[in-house]
């Protein structure tokens, strides 16, 4: 079958309409990075159709014992495997507790386009929630050329006729695994983590090859552009959150910002994740979403 679905343009991929038959392929076409982390399309929202999580940081990896018997002698005993690392775009959403999901509502208009000029993922949809509600999301993201230790997402609501609570929860989760594990194992063990109001930090290691990793991050949400405040977090092993409630009324407009600072021992001593983290993830929440797309795709057209 020809999976002729993309729109053709010299410097965009776009995809008109959802196509979940072609999720996992979307999802790699649809991928950003910077050359010290990347990632693939996955949305920002629970997605319960077919979907492949991937997160990933360069030169981390793990050998994985082969999987093969006698009959293949000669075979190496493990293959070095890039890891699948924290999901770090992450959103829980709930309209009156209805969990967002685009494998759910009905859809009535969805566009995705990766901007290769200027490296902006950027997704749009309307939909019918279960309830017979609709809202409309317009989601943007992008691996800093700038700072290629930086990451950031805007994640914009509007309530089309949808009145009621809008519970967000912003995380951080490195309780992940490798689809192509050999023997379904979780190669990360958790070292630390922090949920401090709009601030969240999780550290982990790899198991025998002892990468170190930690993410800061650091979280708004805004309602008609009034500051919305962090209602509750919530932390266990390699997790971490802050949560919001915000009363939305049709016409209204709720954005969220996250802010996301990497640190590997490939570059930092471990002891020193933590505290680099925090005062990375403070600094490009101060500059602002803004000011930091606006370095980020300056850097591109240096290199274009």
């Amino acid at each position: 079958m020809v999976k002729d679905y993309i729109v053709k343009h010299e410097w965009k991929i776009i995809e008109n309409g959802f196509h979940p038959e072609y999720s996992e392929i979307s999802e790699s076409l649809f991928s950003v990075g910077n050359g010290k982390t990347g990632l693939r399309g996955n949305f920002e929202e629970s997605y319960t159709g077919k979907t492949l999580q991937g997160s990933y940081n360069a030169g981390i990896y793990y050998p994985d014992k082969t999987k093969v018997g006698w009959w293949k002698n000669g075979y190496p005993e493990y293959f070095a495997k890039v890891l699948n690392a924290c999901n770090w775009i992450g959103l829980q959403i709930k309209f009156n507790e209805e969990e967002l999901d685009l494998n759910k509502t009905k859809i009535l208009d969805f566009e995705r386009v990766l901007d290769m000029q200027h490296g902006l993922l950027e997704r749009s949809f309307k939909t019918e929630l279960e309830s017979g509600k609709k809202i409309q999301v317009k989601a943007e993201r992008f691996t800093s050329m700038h700072d290629d230790e930086t990451a950031c997402l805007k994640y914009e609501i509007k309530s089309i006729d949808f009145k009621g609570t809008v519970s967000i929860s912003s995380f951080l989760d490195f309780d992940v695994m490798n689809q192509d594990s050999n023997y379904d194992e979780k190669f990360w063990v958790g070292k630390s983590r922090l949920a401090d109001n709009s601030y969240c930090f999780v550290h982990a290691e790899t198991l025998k090859t002892k990468f170190n990793l930690g993410l800061g991050l650091q979280t708004t949400v805004k309602l008609n552009d009034k500051p919305q405040e962090v209602i509750k977090n919530t932390d266990r092993d390699k997790f971490a959150s802050s949560n919001y409630a915000v009363s939305l009324n049709p016409g209204d407009t709720c954005i969220i910002h996250k802010y996301v600072s990497f640190g590997s021992s490939l570059y930092h001593k471990e002891e020193d994740i933590n505290a680099i983290c925090k005062e990375k993830t403070d600094q490009i929440q101060t500059a602002g979403y803004n000011a930091l797309r606006n370095n980020h795709t300056s850097a591109w057209a240096d290199i274009w």
